[in-house]
């Protein structure tokens, strides 16, 4: 093996309450069967090769998908505003998913649909970077414009795929911050750096009877692992 240092892999669960419900105060819920593959190299002039760039000056470029954080919103709002510390080198987008938390909204329970996604009726998405409004679209994002942008992170354009009733069925809001649709390109999102004033999203929408909602947002960022003599140097995000 070509690194020095430890590999750790870090796993984490859904809270209990989330999981089962019971009325029994000692109800425990258990994962099993977790495995780790990984790929062996066992050629010996491959092997020497891969140890030599690794105890050398090595780069590891991906890309990071991080949730950021869970907000309760309310339906009858007519406007959201979410204000997002993320500085980041080069934020590749924002991605938002909303659930209605209402028992049988999302399917019965112990039997959630997991494809199933909330579409608040978001009429415009209006996205100021560091203080300067108007960052993604001059007038802002319409609705006619959100499945082209989540095209452009998730998905490939297909003649066949009734987008309509997908999107209907499993929305996501997808902010694109990149400066191409390349998805080998990496470092071309927007670098973010104000600590002060970073991203501010104000979502206008369609008002609806008073209930909770909640709203997952996920920051995508290109990383860089840095890596000297068979160690860890640096995490660049």
């Amino acid at each position: 093996m070509g690194l020095t240092d430890r590999l750790s892999f870090e796993l984490t669960f859904n809270d209990y309450g989330r999981v089962i419900r019971s009325t029994d105060a000692n109800a425990i819920y258990q994962i099993n069967n977790i495995a780790l593959e990984f790929d062996i190299v066992t050629h010996q002039d491959l092997a020497r090769l891969m140890r030599q760039q690794y105890m050398g000056q090595s780069v590891v470029l991906y890309t990071c998908i991080l949730h950021h954080t869970m907000i309760a919103l309310n339906k009858s709002d007519v406007t959201w505003n979410i204000d997002l510390n993320i500085p980041a080198r080069s934020l590749k987008g924002v991605l938002l998913l909303f659930e209605d938390p209402a028992p049988g909204a999302m399917g019965p329970a112990f039997g959630r649909n997991s494809e199933f996604y909330y579409s608040p009726s978001i009429t415009k998405v209006q996205v100021t970077v560091e203080g300067i409004p108007n960052q993604l679209y001059s007038q802002g994002m319409l609705p006619y414009q959100h499945c082209d942008e989540i095209v452009k992170g998730f998905a490939c354009k297909d003649s066949s795929t009734d987008m309509t009733t997908s999107f209907r069925n499993r929305y996501a809001l997808w902010l694109d911050f990149r400066s191409s649709d390349d998805q080998k390109l990496h470092g071309s999102g927007r670098r973010v750096e104000n600590a002060l004033e970073e991203v501010t999203l104000q979502l206008d929408k369609t008002a609806e009877p008073a209930g909770p909602l909640n709203c997952y947002v996920y920051l995508v960022m290109d990383t860089q692992l840095n890596i000297g003599s068979g160690q860890l140097i640096s995490v660049i995000f």
